[in-house]
C-alpha cells in the first residue's frame, strides 16, 4: 500500500514539473500564436480583355506559417454581389491562379488570402476594388440585299437603252414603208403615144 501511494505521489510530482513546459511548447506551436498576415503580390490586368475571353488571374501569396486559402472576389459592373473564386496553388511555387468564366462586362475585384492562423489580408476592397476592362462585343454588320428595280412592261422595260415601245413604233413605220413601196413597184407607167416628124435635106 505504501509502495502504491509512493508511486502515485511520484507520478503527480512529475506531471506538475513537466506538464507546464510541454503545454507551453504546444501552445507556441499552434498557428494561433502567428500574428503575421500573408503577403499578396498581384499585377493588375491593365490590358483590355476581349469580349467573352476567359482570363487567368494570378497572384503570388506567401506567409511564415502557411496559406490556408486564396480567393478572388469579382462582380460585373452592373451587379451588386461579389462572386468568390478560389485560386489554386501552382506546383512548386507560391503562385495561386484560376481562370475566370467568360466575362462580357467590365468587372471589379479584390483578392483575399488567409493563413493557417486565420490571419487575413486583402488586396483591394469591396468599396475600392480593382478593375478589368472588357472590350465591347463586335456586332457583325449586315449587308443590305441588292435592290431590284420593279419591272413595268409599260414603262421600264428597255432594250438597248431604248423603250420597247420606241422599237415597236419604228417597226410599224418600217412595215408601212415597205408596203407602200411594193404597191408603187407593181404599177407600169403608161405608154406615151403621138407622131414624130423628121425633116432633112433632099438627096
Amino acid at each position: 500500500m505504501r509502495v502504491l501511494r509512493a508511486i502515485l505521489i511520484l507520478s503527480l510530482s512529475c506531471s506538475l514539473v513537466f506538464l507546464p513546459s510541454a503545454y507551453s511548447a504546444e501552445v507556441l506551436a499552434l498557428p494561433a500564436s502567428d500574428l503575421i498576415a500573408p503577403d499578396i503580390h498581384h499585377d493588375p490586368i491593365t490590358k483590355v480583355v476581349a469580349f467573352g475571353e476567359r482570363t487567368t488571374i494570378r497572384a503570388t501569396v506567401t506567409d511564415n506559417s502557411g496559406i490556408k486559402d486564396v480567393f478572388f472576389f469579382y462582380r460585373e459592373i452592373n451587379t451588386n454581389e461579389f462572386k468568390p473564386l478560389r485560386l489554386t496553388r501552382e506546383p512548386d511555387s507560391d503562385v495561386y491562379s484560376a481562370k475566370l468564366p467568360p466575362i462580357e462586362e467590365r468587372i471589379e475585384y479584390y483578392l483575399q488570402a488567409t493563413d493557417l492562423a486565420e490571419n487575413t489580408v486583402l488586396l483591394g476592397q469591396r468599396f475600392l476594388p480593382l478593375t478589368i476592362a472588357i472590350a465591347p462585343a463586335t456586332v457583325p454588320q449586315k449587308i443590305p440585299p441588292a435592290v431590284q428595280e420593279p419591272i413595268d412592261d409599260k414603262i421600264s422595260t428597255k432594250k438597248g437603252g431604248v423603250s420597247k415601245w420606241v422599237w415597236i413604233g419604228l417597226g410599224v413605220l418600217a412595215v408601212g414603208a415597205l408596203a407602200s413601196g411594193g404597191e408603187n413597184s407593181d404599177k407600169v407607167p403608161p405608154t406615151a403615144t403621138g407622131t414624130a416628124t423628121i425633116t432633112g435635106p433632099a438627096p
